[in-house]
């Protein structure tokens, strides 16, 4: 997949070394009439917000190459958050905050991850796709990478440092161990008898770490119901404690 193929002679000379500079990209440079597509999101390399009006989003895609939609990225992680296995956004967020992701709260599935870029705007965020990145560096400037995307023969310049790559990748790989040790203990439930004395031993770790996870879950709601219902900070906390004993009892 070249991406640069699919945009107009006069735009492409601004991507010289077979780099795509995603900066730069402007809904005028696409070589064909910008489509609504059907998204197959195993192909899906990047969601860029280029704020449009008509078409404000540009995706990147392995097989169908470079086109714009008229759906904006928020709009098109709701609509993957419907369509996948565990697509609860609460879920998802209770995952991340009990393994220390508190910013830049991915779309995990397994070794399918969604991250999301730093907005522009404040509102907006692009979104690239983890588990497809084969390599990446620094790029002309330490503020930007160059992202080179399997089964992609040209790299993308995206202004995002290396460092912030590496960082999501490392909260990907918190969150996807977690997701793991969640299939562990249902799949220790659902073992019952055929399970060995070993492994049950390795999967109460595994539903102590479940339970905890449970437990900061429903605090965190039932904190937010209480402030909702008019608890002051005097009178919320002896009671969200009192809750807690009840709900763990």
């Amino acid at each position: 997949m070249y991406f640069t193929d699919y945009l107009t002679p006069k735009s492409k000379s601004a991507h010289e070394g077979r780099i795509l500079d995603i900066r730069t990209l402007k809904l005028n440079h696409l070589k064909t009439t910008s489509h609504i597509a059907n998204i197959d999101w195993r192909n899906v390399c990047l969601i860029w917000y280029i704020g449009n009006k008509r078409f404000p989003t540009l995706i990147l895609d392995r097989q169908q190459g470079l086109y714009a939609i008229p759906a904006k990225p928020s709009s098109l992680m709701k609509q993957l958050m419907n369509m996948r296995p565990l697509g609860c956004k609460r879920t998802m967020m209770a995952a991340a905050k009990h393994v220390g992701v508190n910013n830049y709260v991915p779309t995990v599935q397994g070794e399918f991850c969604m991250s999301p870029l730093k907005s522009v705007d404040g509102k907006e965020q692009s979104w690239l796709a983890l588990h497809h990145i084969d390599d990446y560096t620094i790029g002309n400037r330490s503020d930007n990478s160059l992202v080179q995307f399997r089964g992609c023969h040209e790299k993308v310049l995206i202004p995002t440092t290396h460092r912030f790559i590496f960082n999501r990748e490392k909260d990907w790989t918190a969150i996807m161990k977690f997701q793991q040790t969640i299939l562990n203990t249902i799949k220790a439930t659902f073992a019952g008898v055929k399970t060995s004395a070993t492994e049950i031993s390795q999967y109460q770790a595994f539903a102590s770490e479940v339970r905890e996870f449970e437990l900061e879950a429903v605090e965190e709601w039932t904190e937010k119901v209480l402030r909702y219902v008019g608890f002051d900070e005097q009178t919320l906390a002896p009671t969200l404690k009192e809750l807690m004993k009840e709900f763990d009892s």
